[in-house]
């Protein structure tokens, strides 16, 4: 037999030599490679897989500055299982997956949720400015579920008719206002006073049960109501000294006294000419303060 065999023999069914062409060495393809098993040696070396994804927010400690920074993972190595993270001030750093990382990931989502529960309280409050709310009753009525999409699922009605009066008593003397608004999601009215200034209160609370009986009939103005009356001589200032069945006493600044009935034109007139003539005080201090600044 030839050392350089270009045949191979093997034996046929009647056990005669029969040529058969050698076959050419195909290499697999990598799907073939790919549906190959992999071997326990090769699962063994198998890469770590990575926890923590890029974009995870991290706060860490520093005890050379004794400062805290913030920063978050921009890359995971997989030949190492390293992870790369990048501070706020720009500085990059390597750490391992251990006990040192897992902290600082849960320092990092300590972190973010403290901000965004500020960020969450600010909308809030911008939120309660938007619907003309206090802060407080927004806040209390968004913790309580109390705001509902419609009024007809509130908790609370309201009692008080808009345009009803009130009286209430300030440094500077007694105010006439008005019930403006009502919020049925929290319970709260709004008084608009005759000089613009507005007060808010809860339908259980004590004052603005006060401030309505001021100004509640028989009596609808109390005492120390101020009144601006033309006479004769000229105007005259003077408050509501006394009460009696119907009847209202008003003592000017001479000294006269002089009393009204309930119902009568004059002293609602008198009572009225009051805010014109506070009207009329500061077009004329304003005329003045212009005239100044000139």
């Amino acid at each position: 037999i030839s050392t350089i065999t270009k045949a191979a023999a093997v034996p046929t069914d009647d056990y005669k030599m029969k040529y058969v062409p050698p076959t050419k060495y195909v290499p697999p393809t990598a799907s073939e490679e790919e549906e190959e098993e992999e071997t326990p040696w090769e699962e063994e070396l198998k890469p770590e897989q990575q926890v923590y994804p890029k974009g995870t927010p991290i706060y860490k400690y520093f005890e050379d500055c004794e400062c805290w920074y913030a920063g978050e993972i921009t890359m995971w190595d997989e030949g190492s299982g390293w992870y790369e993270v990048l501070y706020e001030d720009g500085d990059k750093r390597e750490y391992e997956d251990n006990e040192e990382l897992s902290q600082m990931v849960q320092d990092g989502q300590e972190l973010t949720n403290d901000k965004n529960a500020e960020t969450e309280n600010e909308e809030q409050a911008e939120e309660a400015e938007e619907v003309e709310l206090p802060v407080e009753e927004f806040e209390q009525a968004v913790e309580q579920d109390e705001i509902q999409e419609s009024t007809n699922m509130s908790e609370f009605s309201q009692d008080i008719e808009f345009e009803t009066p009130v009286y209430k008593e300030f440094g500077d003397g007694w105010y006439a206002g008005k019930i403006t608004q009502f919020y049925p999601q929290t319970g709260v009215y709004t008084v608009t006073y005759r000089d613009g200034e507005k007060e808010e209160y809860r339908s259980d609370e004590e004052e603005l049960m006060g401030i309505l009986s001021n100004a509640a009939p028989p009596q609808s103005y109390p005492l120390g109501v101020e009144v601006y009356k033309e006479f004769d001589d000229g105007w005259y200032w003077g408050t509501i000294t006394d009460y009696n069945e119907g009847t209202y006493e008003v003592t000017f600044s001479d000294d006269e006294t002089v009393e009204y009935d309930e119902d009568d034109p004059e002293l609602m007139n008198g009572i009225e000419a009051v805010y014109e003539a506070e009207s009329w005080d500061e077009e004329i201090k304003e005329e003045e303060d212009g005239e100044d600044n000139e």
